[in-house]
């Protein structure tokens, strides 16, 4: 690993012809402004919106403690989010997968540890919860409890009535969220022969006892992102998953899909990808914000996506990396670690990407 001490996040316009089909590629300089540092690493999840930040601290969490590891960098200062214990959980409570809600509040992924001496999976219950920042309570998002597996990143339309949760890993797959509980997408990905149902997978990667020997193979879905005041659902997925088995699916090439919440007919809009790990539309919902290696040459970073006209463009680097989020329609805040001799992350830097400057 790199022991530089500064980061070089960089502005790249791909000019080579037929990486992509259907890309445009557009040179554009972008302008990067230092706005703080931190001492130890940080993993940037949310930008709030009074222009504050969600963060992730790197530590082992036992779910015995009930700890949290959330923070929040207000200007240059740095605060962990304390959140409370449910008396009702008989082990600890554990939070994770953070993220902003359209009303302002913090979703969290809650985890109520029953048992530390059943398997992972027969330990508890998840449920997803709000977090207010100003009255510092935790309320309920949704009735029942979570599918089992792993939880992973979740997003809601404006009004709440509907959302999105990704679960799994390598076999990650996405499901309908409600107030009234969770619920299997009834959704077919991909065409032809390469095409699976989200349902499908979902009973794949939530079985933990009696499950089929034999099942049909699905595709991986992932991060999935819904625009504020729209209702065109952002995913990537990858029907070449279908495939593969075991680790093998590390390799698969994915897709960035759009899907109107009505229509429920997912359709790609850029191919190529691998390891993709965020998705994320602008606030005024006509760029997408993608972590993800593209193309041939697996050029892998932070990129801007507009889905209307197809133009593409990187804006940073994959190396210390850190996380990303919108700060405006044409800003974004990045974090890039700073490592020591030893590689380990010695700071934190934030940095601001004027798309217009």
């Amino acid at each position: 690993m790199s022991t530089r001490k500064t980061p070089l996040p960089i502005v790249v316009a791909i000019t080579a012809l037929g990486i992509l089909a259907g890309c445009m590629y557009s040179p554009r300089e972008g302008r990067m402004t230092q706005t703080a540092t931190l001492e130890g690493q940080y993993f940037l999840l949310e930008t709030l919106p009074d222009g504050k930040l969600l963060l992730d601290k790197e530590e082992v969490a036992d779910l015995n403690d009930g700890r949290i590891n959330f923070y929040v960098l207000d200007n240059k200062e740095v605060y962990p989010l304390i959140l409370p214990d449910d008396a009702a959980c008989v082990t600890g409570t554990h939070y994770s997968r953070a993220g902003l809600l359209p009303d302002g509040r913090i979703g969290l992924v809650k985890f109520c540890v029953d048992s530390l001496s059943e398997p992972p999976a027969e330990r508890g219950d998840y449920s997803l919860v709000a977090f207010d920042l100003t009255q510092h309570v935790i309320t309920p998002l949704m009735d029942g409890f979570l599918y089992p597996g792993l939880q992973q990143s979740f997003t809601w339309n404006q009004d709440m009535s509907r959302g999105v949760m990704a679960v799994g890993t390598l076999d990650s797959t996405l499901y309908w969220l409600s107030p009234d509980g969770p619920e299997p997408m009834q959704v077919v990905v991909g065409e032809g022969e390469e095409k699976w149902s989200l349902a499908e997978a979902l009973k794949q990667t939530t079985c933990t006892r009696g499950c089929e020997s034999s099942p049909p193979p699905v595709g991986i879905a992932s991060t999935p992102s819904w625009p504020p005041n729209g209702t065109t659902i952002a995913f990537t997925a990858s029907t070449t998953a279908m495939a593969l088995q075991g680790l093998s699916r590390v390799n698969a090439i994915y897709s960035v899909y759009l899907m109107d919440e009505i229509e429920q007919k997912p359709r790609a809009v850029l191919n190529g990808l691998s390891q993709p790990r965020l998705l994320r539309w602008s606030p005024n919902g006509q760029q997408l914000l993608l972590d993800a290696c593209i193309g041939l040459l697996r050029r892998c970073g932070l990129w801007t996506f507009n889905p209307q006209d197809g133009s593409l463009m990187q804006i940073g680097s994959r190396e210390r990396y850190q996380g990303a989020g919108w700060l405006s329609d044409s800003k974004i805040v990045v974090a890039y670690c700073v490592e020591g001799v030893d590689d380990s992350c010695n700071q934190t830097l934030f940095y601001e990407y004027d798309l217009d400057g």
